[in-house]
Formats: C-alpha cells, sequence, structure tokens
C-alpha cells in the first residue's frame, strides 16, 4: 500500500482528507488524514490489517466541511426515505448514528427536490433499487458520499419495519415486472 502512495505522489488533494479502508461500517476503518505523519501511521495500519481481510484497499475523498449533518436517502425501489443525520458531539467529525449522531426527518422540499434532481437519474441508469445513499453538500450541491448496500434501519424504526416495506416493495417490484413482460 505504501508502494501506492509513494508511486502516485502528489496526493490528489490537500490535506485535510478523508482515508477509508474497504471494511469496517458505521464509521470504522475512517480516517480524518491532517498531515503526512497521519497518512503515514494509517497506512501502517491497514498495511498491518490487509492480511486479515477478504477485500484490501481503500478510497481517498476530499475532506468536505459538513458542519456536522449529512443527509441520507434511503432507497427501496420506489419508496424513499430522506432524513439528516446530526453530530451532536462536537469533538466527532462522523456524522453516523453509531457514533452518536441523531436523526431528523425534517428535510425542506427544495433540498429533496434539489438531491432528487441528481438521484433519480443516478438510480434509472444504475438499476439501484435498495441502498442507503450518503449525500454531503459542498457549495449548497449535492455530492454523493457513498452507496450503502448494508445500511442501519433505525430511521425506518426498526427491521420489522423495514421488511414490511420491503415486502410491499418487492411485490410492486414484480408486479411491474409481469406488467413489462406481457
Amino acid at each position: 500500500m505504501k508502494q501506492h502512495f509513494d508511486a502516485h505522489h502528489p496526493l490528489p488533494f490537500d490535506y485535510p482528507f478523508v482515508l477509508k479502508a474497504n471494511q469496517g461500517g458505521e464509521g470504522n476503518m475512517v480516517f480524518l488524514i491532517e498531515n503526512e505523519t497521519m497518512l503515514e501511521d494509517t497506512v501502517t495500519i491497514l498495511e498491518s490489517t490487509e492480511k486479515y481481510v477478504k477485500y484490501p484497499g481503500m478510497v481517498l475523498q476530499e475532506f468536505v466541511h459538513t458542519g456536522g449533518k449529512d443527509l441520507r436517502v434511503i432507497i427501496i425501489n420506489r419508496k424513499r426515505f430522506y432524513f439528516w443525520r446530526i453530530q451532536t458531539n462536537p469533538t466527532e467529525w462522523k456524522t453516523n448514528v453509531s457514533r452518536g449522531a441523531k436523526i431528523d426527518f425534517n428535510v425542506d422540499s427544495r433540498t429533496v427536490e434539489k438531491v432528487s434532481h441528481y438521484l433519480e437519474p443516478f438510480l434509472e441508469k444504475t438499476g439501484i433499487n435498495l441502498a442507503a445513499i450518503d449525500v454531503l453538500f459542498k457549495d449548497n450541491m449535492p455530492l454523493f458520499l457513498e452507496i450503502n448496500y448494508y445500511f442501519g434501519r433505525r430511521a425506518l424504526g426498526g427491521s420489522e419495519n423495514f421488511y414490511s416495506i420491503l415486502k410491499k416493495e418487492v411485490k410492486n417490484w414484480i408486479n411491474k415486472l409481469k406488467i413489462k413482460n406481457t
């Protein structure tokens, strides 16, 4: 891994930036890299864990100052659930619910429209119909941060409610397929 950084200097953006290992979840193995020493230390950590994971690797991302909140959109076939994840701990930069962020469903219609303008064509082109997509905002423009195929269900009222929604939407999806195939 270190060789990759040595071979690809300069880095694609200035410090700080985010380094995400191709493992973990709920904010685990996600690092805010503020300088070269932190980068070297983090790469050393990841190199020591690579032999234990099925899919080694990482992603570098520009660090976007969010003010401690991001938008999550859960997609279940035709259903969309929009909510903010707001970090209440001023010392924590990650907005994961598992890291103390609170869920806020008060998302104004302009934000939903703005995100939907980009989200719906993306979903149409990719065929994604079951995922959670995290959205950050930079200069008031939505940026898709990541697609989560395994995602928490607390915002949907827990697993029981999630499976109820999923079951209805699977039936809707099957019925739509039948119409297309006749």
